[in-house]
């Protein structure tokens, strides 16, 4: 006999029956084949095992290969014929839609998602073993009212994939990879959904073959805040981290601003960026004071003026204070080694201390 336990058989009609459908009562008006070979199944509908069709002769050429495949094409077509939704979930690459223009952008501006689409809005037709210029499809999607719209191949892989040349011809292609039955009762129930790791070609999940996989974000800022300084003409300073969407704006209102990106792909921490701004600012003009570069200021966190408890100077002073401070000592050997750092692009940008700047006119 032959050991191939099936949860799936045709009817007497036709019909693809779940064994799940088949109780004691029911099982004697129907008769039940096998979706591979054709032979007879009979239910098993005991307790101890688990509830299966099983070959009523031997069938040595059944293997379930070929069951699975064909199982896979019926099961998906009818929910597609019988379901308001069919649900497709494949990852798509956003970048900020200033990705053209954006001197700071690289890989980290992009962002990998899962989107969501149901084809049931773009495709009402659904038929097996189609062929469709060059190619057969296991399942082809197409629109009845559209007739120029491109349509889509749905593959089943069981043991082979799809051919280098198809997956080659240009055509939206999404093959599933299939183990089981229950990797086929996933697919309709939760959607078709690509794998993350589709080099493992992991069962119960989905490649997707020339989808569009890049959006532009569309809404204002990304997700990268970078560390902005500012000199107003009255002396003050202030810092703050800026999201790179108008990092680069200059405001009238301010003498001087500088901008910081991009160190190793590490962020950039915002007291740093201040000493380093200082220090472009004061190469800008040399007259200039600042507490980040003043010896008696702490070069670590918690960052305090030295002298506080000695001289009552502010413990946690802004960077302009050093202007009117009669304590203030630059400190000249750190002074001097972040400004031997500095490389410049051109007038306005460069790298300091291994960190990129760009000074804003």
């Amino acid at each position: 006999m032959n050991n191939i336990k099936y949860g799936y058989a045709l009817d007497e009609h036709q019909n693809v029956i779940s064994i799940h459908d088949v109780t004691q009562e029911n099982r004697k008006e129907h008769t039940y084949h096998c979706i591979e070979c054709g032979e007879e199944l009979i239910p098993r509908l005991g307790t101890k095992r688990v509830l299966h069709f099983a070959h009523k002769c031997n069938t040595p050429n059944c293997t379930g290969e070929t069951y699975l495949h064909k199982l896979a094409k019926r099961l998906i077509k009818e929910h597609f014929e019988r379901s308001d939704s069919f649900m497709i979930k494949y990852f798509q690459n956003h970048k900020c839609f200033k990705h053209k223009t954006c001197p700071l952008y690289n890989i980290k501006c992009v962002s990998r998602n899962i989107e969501e689409f149901n084809l049931k809005e773009y495709y009402n037709t659904c038929q097996e073993e189609k062929q469709y210029e060059n190619y057969t499809a296991d399942i082809l999607l197409t629109n009845s009212r559209e007739p120029n719209k491109k349509p889509i191949f749905i593959e089943i892989h069981v043991k082979h994939k799809s051919t280098e040349e198809k997956i080659n011809s240009g055509n939206r292609i999404i093959e599933l990879t299939i183990k089981s039955e229950a990797d086929i009762e996933r697919f309709i129930s939760s959607g078709i959904e690509e794998s993350k790791y589709p080099e493992e070609e992991k069962e119960g999940y989905a490649q997707f073959y020339k989808f569009n996989t890049f959006s532009e974000n569309t809404t204002k800022g990304w997700k990268c805040n970078l560390p902005k300084f500012f000199l107003y003409p009255s002396g003050k300073t202030f810092a703050q981290y800026i999201n790179c969407y108008n990092a680069f704006e200059k405001k009238s209102d301010r003498n001087f601003e500088v901008c910081f990106y991009e160190k190793d792909g590490e962020g950039i921490e915002l007291n740093t960026s201040i000493k380093y701004a200082c220090t472009l600012a004061q190469k800008e003009n040399s007259s200039l004071k600042f507490c980040p570069l003043c010896k008696y200021y702490s070069t670590e966190y918690p960052y305090i003026c030295k002298c506080y408890k000695r001289f009552s100077t502010p413990k946690y002073p802004n960077a302009w204070d050093a202007s009117e401070c009669k304590y203030y000592r630059e400190n000249s050997e750190e002074v001097r080694r972040i400004k031997s750092t500095i490389k410049e692009y051109d007038s306005f940008s460069g790298e300091i201390d291994g960190i990129r700047y760009k000074i804003l006119t």
